[in-house]
């Protein structure tokens, strides 16, 4: 086993507060430097938890529309806010409804699953701390999206495939999809983005960056 330092007698001694105090400032250097990676870590894994839930949601109505040969409607809420440059206020808001009837364009809240009754992310959650969805229009990067049957969003038919109409849609890898892009408000100006696309059939899927078609 390790000895202890031993003086001129050799008698064994303990460290010295000078010592004890070189290795504190050295662990409390080594703290301060790791803290800002940490954090941009967490930040983008926070960012990327994020827009797989939304995913996850997405392909769960998507077959829960199959299954029960009825329609869906997703509906999302962007932050107006998004470019404030702080963490203090941000928000996603997703929210899944069934269509009540054929065709009847009257929608009624799931809740049940508990997966797919929706969520929402802001302060007062703390889901995904600091990470919005951008609002649709000037200055955001998610598509308008007016929908079609008295809902506001994203509307699965019964086979699993978007019934929106052509101006919902935007051009995507030689197809067209659904554009919804989230930010990290964490740092200002905001840099880091991930974008979720859905395209005619259903089907979610996330990039990296505003832009990046799936």
């Amino acid at each position: 086993s390790a000895e202890h330092p031993r003086s001129a007698n050799g008698r064994s001694r303990g460290f010295t507060l000078i010592e004890v105090m070189i290795v504190i400032a050295v662990v409390g250097i080594m703290a301060t430097l790791s803290i800002p990676n940490m954090t941009r870590w967490l930040s983008r894994m926070r960012l990327r938890g994020a827009a797989q839930h939304m995913v996850s949601q997405i392909d769960l109505a998507r077959k829960m529309s199959v299954t029960n040969r009825a329609r869906y409607c997703l509906t999302f809420g962007g932050d107006s806010g998004f470019n404030d440059g702080t963490t203090a206020s941000y928000l996603i808001s997703l929210t899944v409804s069934e269509e009540t009837g054929t065709n009847t364009g009257v929608w009624q809240a799931v809740t049940e699953p508990i997966e797919l009754v929706g969520f929402t992310n802001n302060a007062a959650s703390d889901l995904y701390r600091g990470i919005s969805l951008e609002p649709a229009g000037a200055g955001g990067n998610t598509s308008p999206v007016t929908g079609v049957s008295n809902c506001g969003g994203l509307v699965f038919n019964s086979s699993g495939f978007l019934d929106n109409l052509t101006a919902d849609f935007t051009p995507c890898n030689g197809g067209s999809c659904v554009k919804y892009t989230l930010v990290n408000k964490y740092y200002s100006p905001i840099d880091e983005r991930r974008t979720v696309w859905v395209n005619r059939g259903g089907i979610a899927r996330v990039t990296i960056g505003p832009n990046a078609p799936p």
